[in-house]
């Protein structure tokens, strides 16, 4: 069986997510100040976290791991229980402000996630179903949502990305190496599909004797023309007998956008080429993006606060 097809048998066979199952992308709803000391609590400075494999990451300065722990309400949610605010107080409040039952099914997870590193505090994290909470400071509570952004269309249209499961935006490629890499390379280092990086990233490897038109337009594509970095020993791939690594992201309209990566083993022979975006349009590749940055919702590609490139109808990238 092929890499690309036994990578699709293993994504399709992944459940609906638990109300154990804390892995996947969140979004910032709300918070809630159940003792009313603050006039408008802060929000995060970014409203996303995404956890692989319980490694948590908000960006590149705020990242960890998370490991499921017994929840004890007096070392959870102490300063709320020193005013008065004892479990079955905040259960009321929980279910009635966030449809969340702090009860059997919610899922405790300690994380080394936090201030001063970051910026915000991720040390303490609670999942039901497809609510998280995030206590900080303990009195606010933040409020997450599972989000679905990286499933696409429920009926997409026809086109080269057809077989694939979607990544999720938004995709932070630093996030990708950090979280999935190893996933990938595993202690050979030839890289090789995995479900492992589910929800968030669904890698394939592309191969030469593959019959999927989009891994054959990904092996045979010469990133160096196009402007990627070090380049020159990896492109095309397919004729250097490499194998690249590629995610699909969500479909626009008819544009599919692929993140590709070097993540073949080198041995000193070569430089590893730098991670790229690939817009594809009409069977064809139509633009490349040579960057590393957070392509977010609405297909801009982040660097910070920065906007670098805009994804366009036509398949171009704009250029900010």
């Amino acid at each position: 069986m092929m890499r690309f097809t036994a990578a699709l048998v293993g994504a399709l066979s992944i459940q609906a997510a638990s109300g154990s199952d804390v892995n996947g992308t969140w979004k910032y709803a709300r918070s809630l100040d159940p003792l009313q000391v603050m006039d408008s609590p802060k929000p995060p400075a970014n409203p996303y976290l995404q956890i692989v494999d319980n490694g948590v990451w908000v960006n590149e300065n705020c990242s960890g791991k998370a490991n499921k722990e017994r929840f004890n309400y007096s070392e959870a949610f102490q300063l709320l229980l020193r005013n008065g605010f004892n479990e079955a107080k905040l259960k009321d409040f929980l279910k009635g402000q966030a449809s969340f039952d702090l009860g059997p099914k919610a899922v405790y997870f300690k994380s080394d996630v936090g201030s001063p590193k970051c910026g915000d505090d991720y040390k303490r994290l609670l999942v039901q179903d497809d609510t998280l909470l995030v206590p900080v400071g303990g009195v606010v509570l933040r409020v997450y949502r599972r989000t679905g952004a990286g499933q696409g269309n429920s009926n997409p249209p026809s086109t080269i990305a057809d077989g694939h499961r979607f990544s999720q935006l938004p995709y932070d490629t630093l996030g990708f190496y950090k979280l999935c890499a190893a996933n990938i390379t595993g202690q050979s280092g030839k890289p090789s599909a995995t479900t492992k990086c589910a929800p968030v990233y669904y890698p394939y490897v592309a191969d030469s004797e593959s019959k999927n038109r989009l891994a054959q337009l990904i092996g045979s594509n010469n990133y160096e023309k196009r402007g990627a970095q070090m380049a020159q020993d990896y492109a095309p791939p397919f004729a250097n007998k490499l194998h690249p690594v590629y995610t699909v992201l969500p479909l626009m309209k008819d544009v599919t956008v692929v993140h590709v990566e070097d993540l073949e083993p080198q041995n000193g022979e070569r430089e590893v080429m730098s991670g790229v975006f690939l817009s594809i349009k009409d069977g064809k590749v139509v633009d490349q993006v040579n960057a590393t940055c957070v392509m977010n919702e609405n297909y801009i590609c982040m660097a910070g606060e920065t906007r670098q490139y805009q994804l366009q109808p036509t398949g171009k990238f704009k250029h900010f």
